[in-house]
Parts: structure tokens; sequence; C-alpha cells
């Protein structure tokens, strides 16, 4: 007999603010992930836009990926690092929203920032519906 296949998973990291962006992002995977990709979070989730993004800076994982609100600025320190990661030059007057569209190359960690009226909670709003508190065997957690 030969021997049994082995299916590759890919690895992502996720850091994120709060326990509705987990559900929410749990009931995402649970939806779409075709389960080949294994989903990691940060099991402490809080905390400031830099302590968010400093979990995502730890993380030896392949692809990681940090998500914070708009209501928190990442510090000058923070700014210098994603700038050495990711090779360019940010402009001091960037917001933290439009960080990503300097990271041309998706380079580690990519940063999503959720605006008031970000597309989940425009989607949770028109549907009159609250986010799930779903836990889901592909978003195991992970402490640093």
């Amino acid at each position: 007999m030969g021997k049994k296949k082995r299916t590759k998973h890919k690895s992502v990291f996720i850091s994120l603010e709060g326990q509705r962006e987990y559900d929410l992002f749990c009931f995402f995977v649970r939806l779409f992930n075709d389960k080949s990709l294994r989903v990691i979070v940060h099991k402490d989730l809080g905390g400031t836009s830099n302590a968010i993004l400093d979990r995502a800076l730890k993380s030896p994982h392949p692809k990681v990926y940090a998500w914070f609100d708009e209501d928190d600025c990442l510090d000058d320190e923070h700014r210098k690092e994603l700038e050495k990661r990711w090779h360019v030059k940010l402009s001091k007057n960037l917001k933290d929203g439009e960080l990503q569209r300097e990271n041309r190359k998706n380079l580690n960690p990519i940063i999503i920032v959720s605006t008031p009226l970000s597309i989940e909670g425009i989607l949770i709003r028109l549907f009159g519906k609250q986010i799930p508190n779903l836990k889901h065997p592909i978003c195991s957690e992970e402490n640093f």
C-alpha cells in the first residue's frame, strides 16, 4: 500500500481588537474557509492599536494580519517598524486607515483598519443582525 498523502495547510495568524471582531472573523471562517487554511487567532483580545500590532509583529507565521479600529493611532515607533518590514517610507500625514495601501507587496504584517463605516458594520446593520458568538474549530487560539 502507498503512503497516505498529507494535506498541506497554509497558516495564517491574526491579532484582533476585541470579542466582536473575533466572533465575526470566526463566523466568516466558518462560512468561507475550505479547511486548507489553518487560522490562528491570538488569544489576547483588546488593547490599543500598538498592542495589537505588537502581537502581530511577534508572530512567526507565514501570513500575519493585525486588525484594529481607527479610533486609536499607531505611534511613531510602530510606524517605523512597519517602514522597516515593508521596505517603504511612510508619510507622517498618512492615517492608519491608509497604511495598508503603502504595503504594495503585502508583506507581514498586513493591516486591517476598521472605520465606523466598515463593510462588516454596514452588513450587520443592514440585516438587523447581531454577530453570532461562534467558536469554530478552524479558529484556534495561540498565545506567545
